[in-house]
């Protein structure tokens, strides 16, 4: 089949789902596009390097073209121009669009023009990201609209988190039984090569498996909880722990984060990674520390092997029913540091260990593409916890 998915932005080399989930239907034995826009996230650190010129590429097996754009809402992405002339040139049998925005009028338009093409929606909002401003009820109240009307002509509505599947069925009024829950992929490819990678780079900061390395990642603090983290490592007494910080820092917490990492050589700062160079930092750490805000890279790092600790949200609930982490609701970094030294006693680390290798089956994006072109296997009204 040809599969046309279009998307606001696609950044090359990360393990975003843009990236991972085209890539599976790839590895399936499908035509596979992407249509995009030229310019990156700005991430804070590329804000003046993030910019391409129209035109396309092929990353694992996948073309990906780069349209100009009439206007960039940057970070919730471009208007794009030109996408109905290139979907159409690409063919679809699939056309699989991104999130609400103009691309999914447009894909709506292609469909009622060619009843045979089979339309994909995936929805990223919830009300924490979609609801909080005047505008957010106003501009979803449009697309319940376009919902209403043409939503029988969508063959397959999907919701990347269990939060989502409440939201497609609040905002939109879809019926829970058309919704699939598909969540986003990770990559455990490396799993296969796991005591090799994890030996290399704990010997590379001369660690051995004595040693309880926790990681924390992403744009920081955000709402990550960051200085709430490394309160409660400064707690955990003892050369045996280690704290890896990956990801991009604010300027405006430049000042707490370098006043931690001057009082305390255990905590070190890896900078912002590519995803192959942060996924075998996953799997040489043992637990990933994430109380905050949601984030692809905890699925990315369950398909390392990885236990997670997560909020005590419907999504970090969902991503660690399998036995491979926990999730919590900490008043203060006393209480974090207790579930840390919890999380690293045996057998409960043993544990999660072999857990998260099973839950990696389940969220790896080759199992992930084979859901979006399936019989869902992920029914919403039965997973949502």
């Amino acid at each position: 089949m040809r599969i046309v998915h279009v998307t606001g932005y696609y950044v090359r080399g990360m393990a975003y789902q843009e990236n991972l989930l085209p890539a599976g239907q790839a590895e399936l034995g499908h035509d596979v596009a992407v249509i995009t826009g030229t310019n990156d996230p700005d991430f804070g650190f590329n804000s003046a390097t993030r910019f391409h010129a129209p035109g396309r590429f092929e990353e694992r097996s996948v073309t990906v073209v780069r349209l100009p754009h009439y206007v960039e809402f940057v970070n919730r992405g471009p208007v794009l121009r030109g996408i109905y002339r290139a979907i159409e040139s690409h063919r679809p049998d699939i056309l699989f669009i991104h999130d609400v925005g103009y691309s999914l009028l447009v894909g709506l338009l292609f469909k009622l023009r060619n009843p045979s093409v089979r339309l994909h929606f995936d929805c990223h909002s919830d009300d924490k990201n979609a609801m909080q401003s005047w505008i957010g009820p106003v501009y979803h109240g449009f697309f319940k609209q376009l919902f209403r009307l043409f939503g029988a002509r969508f063959e397959r509505i999907f919701a990347v988190a269990p939060d989502t599947v409440r939201f497609i069925n609040d905002v939109y009024a879809v019926p829970l039984t058309d919704i699939t829950l598909l969540p986003l992929p990770g990559d455990a490819t490396l799993l296969a090569k796991r005591d090799h990678i994890r030996a290399s780079v704990r010997g590379c900061y001369g660690l051995s498996e004595s040693h309880h390395v926790f990681i924390h990642t992403g744009k920081l603090p955000g709402d990550k909880r960051t200085e709430e983290v490394l309160s409660a490592f400064s707690r955990l007494e003892g050369d045996q722990f280690r704290l890896w910080i990956a990801g991009y820092v604010d300027k405006e917490f430049r000042n707490v984060f370098d006043g931690y990492l001057s009082s305390d050589d255990r905590i070190v700062f890896l900078g912002w990674m590519d995803a192959e160079e942060l996924r075998k930092h996953f799997i040489s750490s043992d637990l990933l520390v994430a109380p905050g805000s949601l984030s692809n890279t905890f699925i990315d790092a369950i398909c390392c092997g990885l236990p997670v600790l997560l909020d005590d949200t419907s999504q970090g609930r969902y991503l660690t029913q399998w036995g491979n982490g926990i999730t919590v609701s900490c008043a203060s970094a006393i209480d974090l540091a207790c579930e840390l030294r919890r999380c690293v006693s045996e057998p409960m680390m043993s544990n999660m260990r072999l857990n998260a290798v099973a839950a990696s089956e389940h969220l790896d994006y080759r199992a992930i593409a084979r859901v979006s072109l399936s019989v869902p296997s992920f029914p919403a009204n039965a997973r949502v916890l």
